[in-house]
């Protein structure tokens, strides 16, 4: 327990000698000794006594004496502690086999040898070097790559680069010379000297075998290894390849030679190897004697593909050998053995019966063998083409067993229907099976039945046992609600179906009639049956109802019975149940296993819901559809665990049959309920809705709505960040300015500054109440972590806060207060900072956000333009042309750019070279692709262009081409989404430019339907309907509302066709994408007509305004008018209108007057009620005329006796086509059903609901129009104005006025200035405020209707006809399908090629059959393109790279960093100007006298030179605010920064309205600026460089504007250091060079060379002069020069052993120094003894991270773990050490309020020790409901360890340590509140106690009862509460489960 005592460390001493820290070590970087030699008793006493560390210690860092030479004799202990082997990996290196023999090396395991001594010195190893050959510790015999490295100074470890390879035999050996660091030699003390290794041999394996024959045969079921057990696999048919898979590489060209056939059956055969195929190339098929080119099998691969030729003969066996002693590999060693793999020739031909499957002798599962009575049977070779299938149906038999359970009893034959589906496979169909029979199929051998390979047939036989019937007890299959049309005989026959063994329980099913509750009635049979709805688990108790109506009896027979449950038709719903299963919740009881309401109604209805409120729509569905009024919608609220639903909110309909529902009065929409409705009328059956989908109050519900406007949105470290932040009140659908406001929190996430990305940043900003802004500066802690950072805006909450100036103020805890600046008003108008007068609030409601990054991005140095058409024909050719610029003046000819180009069917490379200008240009000529690689107008093309820029910096752009057949694009849109023929829609075009994607308006625009692949395919269209489609077109103008009324097409038969729409001449027609539309009979066959045509809503515009009007045109394809409902709104506000009469085909509807409701968004919907036409009416005759396809049968087919109509054809029920007067010429009907076959359970004619929804954009938010002029001494050719750095003539002014162009006095304007590089890096555009913080008025609705519920009898009685016939005659089996309502999705399922899956009841029984077999035989897997369904594709992807930053060195050892560099990469050079420029007389050869030029003094400007130097650089160069005047314009003067470049000029412009409520209209505007000299200088340096460093920087002067040619001088002048130290750098060549500048070359660059020399900061002048004196610049940078090591961490490990003998070390270790540059730092020494290193860690990790961990709350586990550990960092130290001698005055703080925070604010006197404080979380909570046991438990048994830290006297305090109070006074402090932390554990134990107790209850108490079992939770609480620990006030039951828990612990 006593760490000090047991684990003491003396420090001998270390022997460094230095002259000051800031120059660095005297001796030489080689080894420097430090008491690792042993010495002399007496001087080694006397050198421990001076340098040995007596005590305890935590943190060691070395400091340097001077003591004197070691003496060099033996090693220190050398007897005692010699250099011995302790331990390896593998062990039996050191400790040997148990039978002597070699030891087994897998996978990359590595080799370890850990020695008893130090063998290296602690730091030698800092780089990665080749270890020298005396400190190698062990050598292979084997040739093997891997690295051997000394992972600590004892630790010796090989790691090999690749796996072991096979068979290996190596020998390992000592380095028996090894001596540790201090000089002790090894001694191996019995070890052997050396080692045998060895690696597992090599082994291979078939993989697969590929024969094109055998795929031929058999359909491509075909498999070489899947058969019967006694067949020799795999077979390799004649033309077979082999794949083998090797357990390790093997070289191909080895393997060719090595590789033989062997074996009875080899004869004389060879074989021939090839590579693999992959997924990018084709299989390599080899002939018959194939050979495979030499350079292809120059691979090492695990794979190998192979032929055998001769081919092995039939029923012979060989096989492949890899013989003793070849060689494989070149890492490998030779095979120890043969090694073999069997391959054989073709297999006998048999049926491959699969052996009997289950054994006859037992009982238990016997009958999991076959189902159904389809069986399968495989041909492995298929057959012959002269055999047919009468040939082989007589060699095939099929019995009975009559006794099954005896194994050779009489079998009686059963007869069978054979045949061949496919080459590959037999079906036998027995009518015959039964369930729970024992069966055998026998095939007997013929000679003259042959296989595809002309093998006969060999007899085979097999048995097996029949399955048990699945079970089965179900009616039709609906969900919840059963909804048919009402009927002048309500009486129903509901019909069931019961097969196989019961569940249990589940016996009976019954019907009982539900009334329909009376106003007020809470607890009826409805609210019982809409609670089951809701909520099935808890279900409705089987005692419920009373008599049932009617009850089904499941019997004990498991043959499939039908029965008919009667319905009592009584006005109401039915009830239906399956009983019974049991529950245990809410109470134990039996319920119903499954139910349904049946309902009958001649009533529809649809609900609009939306925030809450709900629209309900009832009309009638029988005849011509009309609004029900007076019809009752009740709200029922159904909840879990409750046995009856409750009554909601209720309304009545109105003439249009509306109502509205307000589902947010009294919290029902949010109460957790689920809602159902009942909907009532006079005379009308009723309509259940089990659930109404209720969403919670739409849009944003803050009360406050805001923008955040930066400056840009990167920031370098030590920068500042400028924000203005706009914030309003919300005042329903307005806004309104926030006057309550005085304040704002901006909160930054993480905290800026935080190590670890954790806590926040708070910040209170003052908010300017007239124009609702908020204007701030942050400055960006030059500590700041490089991240990206969430910038929050908060109002603050209502709680008072005290003044930072009062003393008592206390700061929320882990935040991080910044002391920055906000701006504030001064009387010229001009904003200045002024500092806060208080500290951050706690936030109250969140406003808005933005992200910012801080980060030091480097400038660009180049960039790169792409160019190339917008659009291009299919054929024709895109000319791409590329153009590099270097903003550093770098060469650029001859620049390697690649162009990478991607269309949807092919995709290429081209590699460019830039001309002198950086210029180059491509061309993709898609004209002479392949027709198969053409694109289709409507796709893209890609283009990647890729360069590695002057600094390696990898530079991409883009650019999409689209694929179009003109400059125009055409594009179309239909009323109607259907394939079905004679069903009309309209058509509507747009046009747009393939330039620049503008809308084009007005564009004439021929719509034409075509067939698809020509008119041979269609098939079943009848010559009048041929000769009409070329009449299916017209001619329409884009963007023309009324286009689609007018252009009306239908397909005029089943087929494929193509809709299109052309535009333009012959000779420049653009076309739109084809779109396809129809199928044809074979689909419409596989996929009956099953859904209803998709409505689209087509409005004449896409934006709407206050007081305007919209036009929607509609198709209604139905039978005739029907009845409809607009309804369009947004978050705010929504607005219905009933339609009565919306007629059949197309019609518009019009909304005027447009208002609120419209504001920022519009939601449209319409819905249309579609009822079922009259008897009589013209649409049911026309229906009606069409069921010739079907026979009607009313005798008793089945016991149900209801009217079945059965369908005559194939075709299902297929419309016949009649004329109209309308459609006469066409020879259509568009009245009638569409001529398509039509599902059994879809009903063309019944009621449904049909929806169309769109979204409309609002109008825009009212602007400013803002204006920025600004004025400087020249401008650009294009018209920006220009100022020189430094000088103050220029101007900004800002103009603002209102959307009519009148001034706005008063406006507020935010000016800035930006520099334009930075905006570049980061885009950050213009923000348009007024858009950002309008409301977010989008709203979508939620629609219900009753389509998913609604069921025909008609469907009813087709599937159980069809199941009835089924499985009474074709087979019982089958699945019992009750499918009665259609699919919905079919026209989305699947692709569009490929029919959707069809209802069971519409596909044919052949081919339904066809589906459930059962296999007898093996039978290889189909694929998917096999089951004719499409297979996906491997597509490749390019994979860009990138080249890393490097800077040139002539350091030739060691790694060095490399630096960010703005300069190309090139060796030492002197300073030469740009290739091609004109140069002075000045020679630019070596200069000596360069470097002695450069340490003068600074030299003279030139006349007008100001010298910028590199810290007057800013990005943001303005941040004020001013107020326009009178006129509307304020105006600045402007003074231009010293850094040159482009700049940009941003004005947001505020003005309150004069409207009511008042608001604010917001605007902004931008203009660039130029910054300039006449004379400019542009240097580019690198960040850093590290001594040693050879580098050039590139200078860029340029003269705009110039009329003449001018020589201009360059020099480069290295300062001296003000304290008149050496240089940092030295210039390479001349200081000085001259150029010529003209008007056509007005930019030249020059790069001067420079060496780096010593570690510093080195400032450089650049200077430029004209000739003519006239025009000067001087610019002044710095660059820093670092060590050439960076730094380095190293660590070592070792065990020592405890001594209380402080004059004795038991661990020595050498110290080696790095290679470290005079003044790059200090070295530091961390040790740590047993679990220090990691509590230490641990604890600095906690105090760095804070208390607060989730949401800025105090966190319960955090606090506890603070207030402990100081406790255990005291275990080791010297007793009675004060806390303020080892804790930092951070740690000291952090822990005094961990120790507050835990026993006070966390400690809750029921629940015990809290995992967060609440009242911080969440302010509206009421607490906590239970107590944390885990935390708890933990907490209180931590603390009971520990004793507070710090028990000893102020006088040992460290004097160093100096705090607020003394180090006594913190003692004092920690054991006051240690005390108040050991009471608290007192509640912290019984909360602990307490819950177990609760939480054991609970689980009793729990239906089912449960017992509690959370052991590992327990054993914590029993570490706390102790053994005998019993709960009081609990049943004895949970005390004896408590006591057992108890005992068994």
């Amino acid at each position: 327990s006593k760490l000090y005592n047991d684990y003491q460390w003396s420090l001998d001493c270390l022997k460094l000698t230095t002259r000051n820290p800031r120059a660095g070590w005297a001796l030489p970087p080689a080894r420097i000794d430090g008491a690792m030699r042993r010495r002399k008793q007496q001087s080694r006493q006397s050198s421990a006594s001076n340098c040995a560390v007596a005590g305890g210690w935590m943190l060691l860092v070395v400091s340097i004496c001077l003591v004197q030479q070691c003496t060099a004799q033996d090693a220190f202990l050398q007897d005692q502690l010699p250099l011995k082997i302790v331990v390896t990996t593998p062990t039996a290196i050191a400790a040997g086999t148990a039978d002597g023999g070699a030891i087994t090396l897998t996978g990359r395991q590595a080799i370890t040898a850990v020695f008893s001594r130090p063998v290296i010195a602690f730091g030698s190893d800092w780089g990665s070097k080749k270890l020298p050959d005396n400190l190698v510790p062990f050598n292979l015999s084997c040739n093997i790559p891997g690295r051997l490295r000394w992972v600590t100074t004892n630790i010796a470890r090989f790691d090999p680069s690749v796996e072991w390879p096979t068979d290996l035999d190596c020998t390992f050996n000592w380095n028996k010379g090894l001596v540790a660091y201090d000089g002790a030699p090894l001694q191996l003390d019995g070890l052997q000297p050396s080692a045998q290794l060895e690696t597992r041999p090599i082994s291979f394996s078939v993989t697969s075998v590929d024969s094109q024959a055998s795929v031929d045969a058999t359909d491509s079921q075909w498999s070489a290894s899947l058969g019967l057990p006694d067949d020799n696999l795999p077979e390799v048919p004649p033309d077979g390849n082999i794949t083998l898979s090797f357990t390790y590489p093997v070289d191909l060209s080895q393997l060719a030679t090595a590789l033989k056939v062997a074996g009875p059956g080899a004869g004389n055969r060879a074989v021939t190897v090839s590579p693999c195929s992959t997924p990018a190339l084709p299989p390599i098929i080899l002939g018959a004697q194939g050979t495979t080119p030499a350079h292809s099998l120059q691979v090492n691969s695990t794979c190998a593909m192979l032929k055998i030729f001769p081919a092995l003969l039939p029923a012979t066996a060989a096989v492949l050998r890899l013989p003793a002693g070849s060689h494989y590999s070149a890492l490998a060693g030779p095979v120890g053995k043969d090694t073999d793999m069997p391959v054989y020739g073709l297999r006998r031909f048999r049926i491959p019966l699969l052996p009997d499957f289950q054994d006859p002798a037992g009982k238990e599962n016997i009958y999991k063998g076959v189902k159904y009575r389809r069986l399968t049977l495989w041909l492995p070779h298929g057959l012959a083409s002269n055999t047919q299938l009468s040939s082989i149906k007589p060699l095939i038999s099929i019995c009975a067993f009559t006794t099954p359970f005896v194994k050779d009893g009489f079998c009686l034959e059963q007869s069978f229907i054979l045949s061949r589906p496919t080459k590959g496979t037999l079906i036998m169909e027995v009518p015959a099976l039964f369930p729970k029979q024992r069966y055998r199929v026998s095939v007997k051998a013929d000679a003259d039945v042959k296989d595809a390979f002309g093998l006969p047939l060999q007899p085979s036989s097999n048995a097996w046992w029949t399955m048990e019937y699945d079970p089965a007890f179900d009616g039709p299959s609906v969900s919840q609600v059963a909804l048919l049309e009402g009927s002048d005989s309500p009486a129903l026959s509901w019909p069931w179906v019961s097969r196989g063994r019961a569940e249990e329980g589940v016996t009976k099913a019954q019907a009982w009639h539900v009334a329909v509750p009376t106003q007020g009635s809470s607890n009826s049979g409805m609210t019982r049956a809409l609670a089951a709805m809701a909520y099935s688990y808890a279900g409705i108790g089987s005692d419920a109802f009373e008599a049932a109506d009617d009850t089904i009896i499941r019997n004990s027979s498991s043959a499939p019975l039908f029965h008919s449950l009667k319905l009592s038709g009584k006005p109401g719903v039915s009830f239906i149940g399956a009983c019974c299963r049991s529950v245990q919740w809410p109470t134990p009881r039996q319920v119903f296993a499954s139910n349904l309401l049946v309902v009958q109604s001649n009533l529809q209805a649809a609900f609009v819901e939306q925030g809450g409120r709900v629209i309900a729509w009832v009309t009638t569905s029988l005849g011509e559809s009309q609004p029900v009024s007076g019809a009752t919608v009740q709200i029922y609220k159904s909840s879990y665990g409750q046995d009856f639903a409750a009554q909601g909110p209720s309304c009545k309909t109105s003439t249009d049959g509306t109502c509205t529902l307000d589902l947010t009065a009294n919290g029902t929409a949010s109460d957790g309920s689920t809602k159902s409705a009942l909907v009532t009328a006079a005379g009308q059956g009723p309509l259940v809705i089990p659930t109404l989908p209720v969403s919670s109050e739409s849009g944003d519900g803050s009360d406050y709505l805001g923008a955040i406007v930066l400056d840009r949105q990167i920031v370098k470290p030590g920068d500042s960040l400028h924000i203005t932040a706009y914030i309003q009140r919300r005042r329903g659908s307005q806004l309104e300015v926030a006057k309550d406001l005085s304040s704002v929190i901006l909160q930054i996430s993480p905290a800026l500054g935080a190590l670890d990305l954790s806590g926040t940043t708070r910040i209170n900003v003052n908010v300017n109440a007239t124009f609702g802004s908020a204007h701030h500066i942050i400055p960006i802690p030059s500590n700041a972590t490089a991240a990206s950072y969430n910038l929050q805006l908060y109002t603050p909450s209502k709680l008072s806060i005290p003044d930072a100036n009062s003393g008592n103020g206390a700061i929320p805890l882990g935040l991080a207060v910044i002391p920055s600046l906000v701006i504030g008003d001064t009387a010229d108008g001009v904003v200045q900072p002024k500092p806060p007068n208080q500290v951050p609030e706690t936030p109250g409601s969140y406003v808005t956000n933005v992200e910012f990054t801080v980060a030091d991005p480097r400038p660009p140095t180049a960039a790169l333009t792409l160019s190339a058409p917008n659009w291009v024909k299919p054929n024709g050719t895109v000319q791409i042309t590329v153009q590099a610029k270097s903003y550093i003046g770098s060469d650029l000819s001859g620049t390697n750019i690649t162009i990478d180009w991607n269309a949807a069917k092919t995709s290429g490379t081209l590699e460019l070279e830039t001309n002198g200008t950086g210029a180059a240009t491509a061309r993709v000529e898609l004209g002479k692709l392949p027709a198969i690689n053409v694109s289709d107008v409507g796709d893209q093309l890609t283009v990647k262009a890729t360069w590695i820029g002057p600094t390696r910096e990898p530079i991409f752009q883009t650019k999409t081409v689209r694929i179009a057949d003109g400059p125009i694009r055409v594009e179309l849109a239909r009323t109607l989404i259907t394939d079905l023929p004679g069903m009309m829609f309209g058509v509507r075009a747009d046009t747009f430019s393939n330039d620049d994607n503008s809308p084009i308006a007005g564009v004439s625009v021929d719509v034409s339907l075509e067939a698809a692949n020509g008119t041979a395919r269609l098939t079943n269209c009848s010559t009048v309907q041929l000769a009409t489609l070329s009449k299916q077109q017209c001619s329409i103008k884009s963007a023309d509302p009324t286009a689609a009324v007018n252009c009306q097409l239908l397909l005029p038969c089943m087929g494929d066709f193509v809709l299109k729409g052309c535009t333009g001449s012959d000779r420049s027609r653009s076309c739109s994408a084809p779109i396809q539309l129809g199928h044809n009979e074979t689909w419409w066959q596989a996929a009956p007509w099953s859904w209803a045509p998709e409505t689209v809503l087509m409005a004449d515009k896409s934006n709407v305004t206050a007081g305007g009007e919209v036009v929607f045109t509609v198709q209604n394809p139905w039978w005739g008018q029907t009845s409809g409902l607009l309804v369009w709104g947004n978050a705010v506000k929504r607005v219905s209108k009933m339609l009565p009469q919306v007629p059949h085909g197309v019609s518009t509807v019009t909304i005027s007057s447009i208002g609120d409701e419209c504001r920022g968004s519009c939601r449209v919907a319409l819905i249309l009620a579609v009822s079922r036409p009259s008897p009589g009416s013209t649409a049911a005759t026309a229906a009606a005329a069409q069921t010739d396809a079907f026979t009607t049968i009313t005798k008793n087919v089945w016991p149900l006796n209801i009217e079945v109509r059965i369908p005559k054809s194939n075709c299902g029920s297929c419309g016949a086509a009649t004329n109209a007067a309308s459609f006469a010429a066409m020879g259509l009907q568009e009245s009638g059903l569409p001529d398509v076959p039509i599902s059994k359970l879809f009903d063309p004619l019944v009621p449904r609901t049909v929806t169309a929804e769109l979204t409309l954009q609002g109008q825009e938010p009212e602007s400013l129009s803002v204006n920025v002029t600004v004025k400087g001494q020249t401008q650009t050719p294009d018209g920006l104005a220009v100022l020189v750095p430094k000088s103050d003539k220029g101007s900004i002014t800002v103009d603002v006025r209102d959307a009519g162009g009148k001034p706005m006095p008063g406006a507020e304007v935010t000016l800035l200035v930006v520099d334009k590089a930075f905006l570049d890096l980061m885009p950050y555009a213009l923000q348009n405020v007024s858009k950002t913080i309008a409301p977010d008025f989008t709203a979508y609705f939620n629609i219900q209707d009753l389509n998913q519920f609604r069921v025909t009898q008609s469907a009813i009685n087709a599937t159980f006809t069809t199941l009835q016939r089924r499985l009474l005659k074709l087979d019982p089996w089958l699945p019992a399908d009750t499918q009665v309502i259609p699919s919905t999705s079919g026209y989305y399922q699947g692709f569009r090629d490929t029919p959707p899956q069809a209802a069971a009841v519409d596909v044919r029984d052949s081919l339904y059959l066809a589906g459930y077999t059962t296999a007898i035989t093996p039978l290889p897997y189909k694929s998917c393109a096999e089951w004719g369904r499409p297979c996906p594709l491997l597509n490749g992807r390019l994979v860009d790279s990138t080249a890393s930053e490097a800077i040139f060195s002539n350091i030739s050892e060691g790694p060095l960093a490399a630096a960010s560099f703005a300069a190309p990469m090139a060796p030492p050079a002197a300073a030469v100007p740009k290739p091609g420029s004109n140069t002075a007389s000045k020679a630019l050869g070596s200069n000596p006298s360069a470097e002695a030029n450069s340490a003068g003094a600074d030299a003279a400007a030139a006349p007008g030179a100001e010298l910028r130097t590199q810290q007057d650089f800013k990005v943001t160069v303005l941040f004020t605010v001013l107020k326009a005047a009178a006129d509307g314009a304020a105006t600045i003067a402007f003074t231009a920064p010293d850094n040159l470049g482009q700049f940009v000029v941003r004005a947001y412009a505020a003005v309150p309205t004069p409207a009511v409520p008042e608001g604010i209209l917001y605007g902004a505007a931008e203009r660039v600026l130029v910054v300039r000299r006449t004379l400019s200088l542009t240097p580019s340096l690198p960040r850093q460089v590290r001594v040693g460093d050879n580098f050039t920087a590139g200078v860029l002067v340029e003269s705009p504007g110039i009329t003449k040619g001018v020589n201009v001088t360059l020099t480069a002048t290295l300062l001296t250091p003000s304290n008149n130290s050496s240089k940092a750098l030295a210039l390479n060549g001349p200081d000085s060079v001259t150029v010529t500048l003209t008007p056509d070359d007005i930019q030249q660059e020059v790069r001067f060379s420079f060496r780096a020399r010593v570690i510093g900061t080195q400032n450089i002048t650049f200077e430029a002069t004209s000739s003519d004196d006239m025009a000067a610049d001087r610019v002044q940078l710095s660059v820093p020069v670092l060590g050439k090591q960076g730094a380095v961490w190293v660590a070592t490990s070792f065990a020592v052993r405890g001594s209380n003998d402080s004059n004795r070390a038991s661990r020595i270790e050498g110290l080696e120094l790095p290679r470290a540059e005079n003044g790059s730092g200090q070295l530091s020494l961390v040790a740590g003894v047993g679990y220090l290193p990691a509590i230490q860690g641990t604890y600095d990790a906690l105090v760095r991270q804070g208390l607060n961990t989730y949401q800025d709350c105090p966190a319960g586990d955090n606090a506890v773990a603070l207030s402990v550990i100081p406790s255990m960092l005291a275990l080791y130290r010297p007793g009675a050490t004060p806390a303020a001698s080892y804790l930092s005055q951070k740690q000291l703080d952090t822990t005094a309020k961990a120790l507050q925070v835990a026993a006070v604010t966390l400690t809750d006197a029921t629940y015990g020790l809290l995992a967060v404080e609440p009242k911080c979380l969440y302010p509206w909570s009421k607490g906590p409901a239970r107590a944390d046991i885990f935390l708890n438990a933990w907490a209180t048994w931590l603390v009971s360890q520990m004793k507070p830290a710090g028990a000893g006297s102020s006088s040992n305090s460290s004097s160093g340590n100096k705090t607020a109070g003394s180090a006594s006074n913190y003692d004092a402090t920690f054991a006051t509140r240690w005390s108040a932390l050991a009471a608290a554990t007192k509640s912290w134990r019984q909360a602990t106690g307490s819950q177990i107790a609760a939480d054991a209850v609970a689980a009793r108490a729990a239906q089912p009862p449960q017992e509690y079992n959370g052991l590992e939770t327990l054993s914590w609480a029993r570490l706390v509460l102790g053994a005998d620990w019993v709960p009081q006030d609990v049943s004895p039951e949970v005390q004896v489960r408590l006591y057992f828990t108890q005992v068994c612990m």
